[in-house]
């Protein structure tokens, strides 16, 4: 709402939005549409499953509490998952493993075993049709450094050695709290770094002690770490936005 209780249209928000804004967005807009012909290419040509919006209800979880708690799957736009997994490699951390939680169909998880560099990946889901058919996705690329396992995020404890760990927004944050809880130690002795995609529950990192090392305010893309770590002296730590 305006100063004079009128509805502030989507046209007069964005004519408000500075110039730099808008630039970023247009720019990444085309970006995004030739990335997203790329990635169309590549299902094709592979005969790869990455399409559809499952609710959580049609996930067929074995873990009920979770999957209350789970948001709608949907594939993470490929422009972004490269821009925040870029962002999280020029953390300075020597990774071990890439790790999606609520991996889904597996697109991330390909990704990173695509382009990374790192001799394990995995994946971990709740939903054994989605890990069945990201299975399927790894064996057409022949990606054997892949792994899949069903777990429930809420208990599932991240494997010793630095992890970037990646989250495409699968829960809310009654869910992201209970990761976190669980996994507070390990970021803390281990310099575990997240890349959150679609970060709309942020804040509840930095509730737990994490510190932002970059955050796209358009894309709604972050990097974090454990603050301790972050404020040893990590280059390309920024404010979060």
């Amino acid at each position: 709402m305006n100063s004079g209780g009128k509805p502030v249209s989507k046209v007069q928000r964005w004519l408000h939005k500075p110039a730099s804004v808008k630039l970023q967005a247009v720019a990444y807009n085309i970006a995004r549409w030739l990335d997203a012909r790329r990635d169309r290419a590549l299902a094709r040509r592979h005969g790869l499953d990455f399409a559809g919006l499952i609710q959580p209800a049609d996930l067929g979880s074995a873990h009920p509490h979770s999957q209350r708690h789970a948001n709608t799957y949907e594939p993470f736009d490929g422009m972004a998952l490269r821009t925040v997994l870029y962002e999280a490699m020029r953390s300075g951390t020597a990774f071990t493993r890439f790790i999606d939680i609520g991996s889904g169909k597996g697109k991330a998880c390909l990704y990173a075993a695509r382009s990374l560099g790192l001799p394990e990946v995995l994946g971990v889901e709740f939903s054994p049709p989605l890990i069945a058919i990201a299975r399927a996705n790894a064996q057409k690329l022949g990606l054997t450094q892949v792994r899949f396992v069903e777990a429930d995020a809420a208990q599932f404890q991240l494997p010793d050695g630095p992890n970037l760990v990646f989250l495409f927004n699968p829960f809310d944050q009654t869910i992201l709290e209970a990761f976190l809880a669980n996994n507070l130690a390990h970021f803390q002795r281990h310099g575990s770094v997240i890349a959150y995609g679609n970060d709309r529950d942020r804040a509840v990192l930095a509730r737990f002690g994490f510190a932002t090392l970059y955050r796209d305010q358009v894309l709604k893309l972050s990097v974090h770490a454990w603050s301790d770590r972050a404020q040893a002296g990590t280059a390309s730590a920024v404010p979060a936005l």
